[in-house]
């Protein structure tokens, strides 16, 4: 909400209340998370309360986290990094973060997914603690060691250990590598009493109770909670503790049984009072509380009364047992019902399903006996399952066949099992907020072949505002749906089953309404400040070169010998994920070198094209040739006192202005010289090809400045100083903030004759070859300030 001051009254209350660290997370699918993340550190480094605690830098975008610690002042702790996209990149980002002198979480997650069970604890910190140490030079007391505090008490009985592992895993570790730190996200523990505080505060006081007796070393907690051990009245301490130390097989489901108790809400007191099989209660009544309940020792008289009653069995289904299932997510959404009651409330209704079953037969109004069949799936980059896990239970127990494919499911899987197994509807989970994009493109990809099988979104990262304003345009005409809660689910499928336009109508209009709202906000968030504040500029004092031609000039193809100096070889170790200074990277550029000189001798060129037009500005746009390019400005904002835009560096209609244009891309020889059967050497091939294409822009662009254009005539030739951009003008490329759209590719297109170069483009906008890189010129001096 912008609303800062509030946010740093809340960071001084964590630090009155006896926070030691403060967490500070900046993910969301609606925020610009590097920008936030910047903003708020250095408002809370001028505030000396906050700023006299430790900051722990939380995000799963590493990107983040890099500019969070640029904007550390002290000595800073980052939240979190893992194994789980391999040694390389784990290695990479721990070298990062030591250099910036942080200390940083390990979450024990590796290729293979969450660890766990006990076991798994131990195999991935043990291997992560070692790398870090003997591979990255980490002391062992800059490392703490997260062994993921997993959800209890859920009525899945493989989860029943989860408390107890994690304690003995922070004692394996504080054993066996003294001096590593532990911690833990403890709220994760009671997440199936969300919305009963009280319960959920007694589980996390008896939960730290065992670690720190274990060595836990710190957590992230509620500072200003007020519950302490011996404050549990015992019969509930007792209870407690069976369910966080895994006393016995019903442990979960015994304090499941007393957390109403500890709801203050007179109707969580009066509903119970309904759950018995009185007949003084109608039928259908009944049903719907033995829903509510998990309660089944009545279905067997209750089902041939309420079939008597609504005419038929399908009518009992769809008016009665639905309708319970109705109650069930919206007391779990609302905190009022927890994940083992709703667990209960499925199972109840499955076996009322089955107590149909004689009564469906010669029924032709019958439900199918398999309501229908659901893909469901965690998406790529994401390991979190829980969630997914326990949809998939609910939908089973509602009759719903569920083809479960994992975690880390990737685009061309989904699309693979929806071809195969025909589903009624595909179920995507996320928890951390990169997940977001990976569904987009997901359901971009779906889109892109043809299928719009409903698809029902879910987990911690997603929200209403998002799945309207990104995932639902992204699936067009698919429909995507946010499901709040796993309860919701048999639900939702229930309903699209029964009347797909009219429910699809329905939740299309909530989501329009729901983005016209944000449009609005956001509208009135600005202030109307955008149209206004834009530079003011004396044009008729202005530099605007003269180009030494206009129209398009292919040029003659280019030798590589005189493009290789021009190469940045960062971007190259960055796209094989190597630090520079490592072993691998001095191998890998020597077999680039040999790579570069066999083209060179071999006599491989490259290709350019360039192009100058007369141009004017219209504030929103440039025209140039008589083409108009719209062009973005930016938001406004408390620290900015203009909102700039690309047309703020091309004069106005009634002064002359010049714009530019080019494209460059690989030449026939290396277009031919992909390795058939070997993939190294083709990675290493596309790999050189991509750094090419970028120098030669580099080489192009300084040909413009100092001949073409001209408007530089005395730059002198310093590489080091190209190489960090330190000259006269830009060259701004589609895809990239001040030019967000990829569709104006083929608007710069149209400026150029891409075919004489063999380039072609995609409908979304992508250049072909892949190594080929196209961007205007902008040659006004002010521009060099402008960040493109």
């Amino acid at each position: 909400e912008n609303n800062i001051d509030e946010a740093l009254a809340i960071a001084r209350k964590q630090v009155d209340d006896g926070a030691m660290l403060l967490d500070i997370n900046m993910d969301d699918g609606m925020l610009d998370a590097r920008a936030e993340m910047s903003r708020f550190l250095r408002a809370l480094g001028s505030d000396p309360v906050p700023a006299s605690v430790p900051w722990m830098i939380d995000s799963s975008d590493f990107a983040v986290i890099e500019e969070a610690l640029r904007n550390t002042g002290g000595r800073a702790v980052v939240n979190s990094i893992s194994l789980k996209h391999g040694e390389k990149e784990f290695l990479r980002q721990a070298d990062i973060i030591r250099r910036y002198g942080a200390a940083v979480v390990v979450m024990l997650f590796d290729e293979n997914g969450q660890a766990d069970t006990l076991e798994r604890k131990k195999e991935v910190a043990g291997r992560a603690i070692r790398l870090l140490t003997d591979r990255c030079g980490y002391e062992r007391r800059d490392i703490i060691i997260d062994p993921n505090v997993l959800t209890i008490a859920t009525g899945m009985p493989e989860h029943d250990a989860y408390a107890l592992w994690f304690i003995e895993a922070v004692k394996w570790i504080n054993d066996t590598f003294p001096g590593v730190k532990t911690s833990g996200g403890v709220s994760n523990l009671s997440f199936s009493f969300r919305g009963n505080n009280p319960l959920r505060q007694s589980m996390h006081t008896v939960f730290l109770y065992h670690a720190i007796h274990a060595g836990l070393s710190m957590g992230i907690v509620d500072p200003g909670t007020k519950v302490t051990y011996s404050d549990i009245e015992p019969s509930l301490l007792e209870k407690i503790e069976n369910a966080i130390l895994c006393r016995n097989a019903d442990a979960g489901n015994e304090l499941a049984a007393v957390a109403t108790e500890f709801l203050k809400e007179a109707e969580a007191k009066t509903t119970t009072s309904t759950t018995d099989g009185s007949k003084d209660i109608p039928v259908q009544q009944r049903l719907i509380n033995a829903l509510k309940h998990g309660d089944d020792s009545h279905l067997g008289e209750d089902i041939p009364e309420a079939v008597a009653v609504c005419g038929n069995a399908n009518a009992v289904v769809e008016t009665v047992l639905m309708k319970g299932m109705e109650e069930v997510g919206r007391l779990f959404e609302t905190g009022k019902m927890f994940l083992p009651q709703v667990v209960k409330s499925a199972r109840t209704m499955h076996r009322a399903v089955e107590y149909l079953k004689p009564f469906l037969e010669g029924d032709d109004t019958k439900p199918r006996t398999r309501k229908g069949l659901g893909v469901i799936a965690t998406v790529k980059g994401d390991v979190h399952d829980i969630g997914k896990n326990i949809a998939a239970v609910v939908l089973r127990c509602n009759n719903y066949e569920i083809v479960d494919l994992g975690v880390q499911v990737d685009a061309p899987a989904i699309i693979e099992a929806v071809r195969k197994h025909k589903p009624d509807f595909i179920a995507l989970s996320g928890l951390i907020s990169p997940s977001l994009e990976e569904m987009a493109k997901i359901l971009e990809a779906l889109r892109n072949e043809g299928i719009d099988v409903p698809a029902l979104v879910g987990g911690a990262a997603t929200s209403e505002i998002h799945t309207a304003l990104r995932l639902a345009p992204a699936y067009a005409p698919g429909l995507v749906v946010r499901v709040a809660d796993a309860s919701q689910d048999p639900l939702i499928a229930s309903r699209l089953a029964k009347d797909f336009d009219a429910e699809a109508k329905a939740i299309r209009q909530r989501q329009q309404e729901r983005v016209k709202q944000y449009e609005a906000e956001s509208a009135k968030a600005s202030g109307g400040t955008a149209a206004i504040s834009a530079p003011s500029v004396d044009w008729a004092a202005e530099p605007r070169p003269v180009p030494s031609f206009t129209g398009i000039r292919t040029l003659e193809p280019i030798p590589l010998n005189e493009i290789v100096p021009y190469i940045n070889w960062i971007y190259f170790y960055n796209c094989w994920k190597v630090h520079p200074d490592r072993e691998e990277a001095a191998h890998l550029k020597a077999d680039a070198d040999a790579l570069l000189n066999r083209y060179v001798t071999s006599g491989a060129t490259m290709l350019a094209q360039v192009a100058f037009y007369k141009a004017y500005s219209t504030g929103d746009s440039i025209v140039a040739n008589g083409i108009e390019v719209p062009v973005p400005r930016q938001k406004p904002s408390a620290n900015r006192d203009t909102c700039l835009s690309l047309a703020d560096y091309i004069a106005p209609k009634e002064y002359e202005d010049y714009i530019g244009c080019f494209t460059v891309t690989i030449g026939p020889e290396l277009r031919k010289a992909l390795p058939a059967d070997d993939e190294y050497e083709q990675l290493l091939h596309q790999s050189v090809c991509d750094r090419l294409a970028e120098a030669t822009s580099e080489y192009l662009h300084r040909l413009v400045r100092v001949k073409l254009w001209g408007y530089a005539a005395d730059e002198p030739l310093d590489f080091e100083a190209i190489r960090k951009a330190r000259y006269r003008g830009i060259r701004p490329a589609v895809g990239y903030p001040s030019l967000p759209d990829q569709r104006l590719m083929h608007t710069l297109m149209r400026l150029l004759r891409p075919e004489e170069l063999n380039i072609g483009i995609t409908e979304n906008g992508a250049l072909i070859p892949s190594s080929t890189v196209a961007a205007f010129y902008f040659a006004s001096p002010r521009a060099r300030y402008f960040s493109v």
